[in-house]
């Protein structure tokens, strides 16, 4: 008996809850006021200018910037000479009178190339830094470039959606007065109201992914999660000639700076292996001093002047293991360059076929489906308010055309996201 109570309870409340429900006043959205939220086309930030914020807040890259000044400091280290020493010595006879005085100094020469061999390393090291520096500003700014696109698109989306939800909302405050007046169903009122439902939950969730999507851009970008952010632009006029693949792998294959740095690591090894070579030889340095001699018990002295030459002579096996480590080094580096190219090669190729491709699926999506699913759906309308279709084949029709609306957006996307494969693939994608 209690069973009983409690499942008419249940009942009598869910029955309820679905009145309220469906006489409650449903809000509508804003669909333009909600977009420029994320998008403002006057005063928001372009992909251009996020790229520039990116590049001059990243912490990481502000560190390689500091490494690269370091390694160029160095080779103003590296032209230095040698420097000279200067010693004194002071001797005096225990017990007796005699003392020995001399002042020493002694001026390196670096024979055999030292200097120069020096100054090769370190010229080395900078450029490779530099160039390790500026492939992270490309890696950067490629993925800013693509999370900007993604975040844009996302707000593209959300606006869709409440486009629908206002229509569908305006649909069904039509329905439920024509099921006041005892002209329709009230099945249709319900179906329209889940549809409602279902739109408004989709709504939620694409802001959602808005809100995500601004946030990982903003964590690119260097700057807090409360700090405001607005995008501007679209995704109009992406097709755009390219110029020829020969161009552009030729192109790439002289500028991109992970080659760059690879070339570097090549030069590092063959100057140090000149510099080990260098240092492995022989080497002088010039003694020049002055040495007195007095005699306390005589009260004179002598006077003299000292010049000699210190050498350095080779010991052991004249670096022998430095030099072979530095030409493996060397070696490693030139097929890791040899690979290197292969990659820009396919990469620049890959990017090409991308966009191509890209660009004719999206032709076909915006003429084929997005226009031809626009004139379904009022076709459809238009015959379910004249009754010959039923709510259900209109509310399945406007499914379909939310979802081709959404797949154009991600047509646009991807021929977006395969332009800035081509700028990254060709070293194109940094602001300079």
């Amino acid at each position: 008996m209690n069973v009983r109570l409690i499942r008419m309870a249940f009942a009598l409340g869910l029955l309820l809850l679905f009145q309220t429900a469906a006489g409650a006043q449903i809000p509508k959205p804003d669909p333009l006021a909600t977009l420029l939220k994320y998008v403002d086309q006057t005063a928001g930030t372009d992909a251009d200018q996020a790229v520039r914020i990116a590049l001059a807040s990243n912490d990481e890259l502000a560190a390689m910037k500091l490494e690269t000044e370091s390694s160029t400091r160095m080779i103003g280290q590296a032209k230095q000479r040698a420097r000279p020493s200067v010693g004194f010595e002071s001797r005096q006879q225990v017990g007796g009178s005699r003392n020995h005085s001399m002042v020493m100094g002694t001026i390196p020469l670096e024979l055999g190339g030292r200097k120069s061999s020096r100054i090769a390393v370190a010229e080395t090291m900078a450029a490779l830094d530099r160039a390790l520096y500026e492939e992270k500003e490309r890696m950067l700014a490629a993925e800013v470039r693509t999370k900007f696109g993604r975040a844009l698109a996302k707000a593209l989306k959300l606006k869709l959606t409440e486009d629908t939800l206002l229509f569908v909302i305006e649909s069904y405050e039509l329905v439920k007065a024509n099921v006041t007046e005892g002209d329709t169903a009230p099945l249709e009122e319900n179906m329209l109201l889940v549809e409602v439902n279902r739109l408004r939950s989709m709504r939620e969730k694409d802001e959602g992914a808005v809100r995500i999507a601004m946030l990982e851009l903003k964590n690119l970008m260097g700057i807090g999660p409360e700090a405001p952010l607005l995008l501007k632009g679209d995704f109009e006029g992406l097709v755009e000639p390219l110029p020829p693949l020969r161009v552009a792998t030729e192109t790439a294959l002289a500028k991109r700076p992970d080659l760059e740095a690879l070339r570097a690591a090549i030069e590092v090894g063959r100057a140090k292996i000149d510099q080990y070579a260098s240092d492995s030889g022989i080497d002088a340095a010039l003694n020049l001093g002055y040495e007195r001699m007095t005699d306390d018990a005589f009260r004179g002295g002598d006077h003299m002047v000292i010049f000699g030459v210190r050498i350095t002579l080779p010991y052991g096996n004249r670096n022998r293991d430095a030099i072979e480590a530095s030409t493996l080094d060397k070696q490693a580096a030139e097929q890791r360059l040899e690979f290197g190219e292969l990659v820009v090669r396919r990469e620049v190729a890959s990017a090409f076929a991308r966009y191509e491709f890209a660009v004719k699926a999206l032709e076909i999506f915006r003429v084929g489906v997005a226009g031809e699913a626009f004139r379904n759906l009022e076709v459809v309308r238009q015959t379910y308010e004249f009754g010959s279709a039923s709510l259900i084949d209109y509310l399945s029709e406007q499914g379909r055309y939310l979802d081709y609306q959404a797949g154009l957006i991600d047509a646009q996307l991807e021929v977006y996201e395969a332009k800035v494969s081509i700028l990254k693939a060709g070293n194109e994608a940094g602001l300079k």
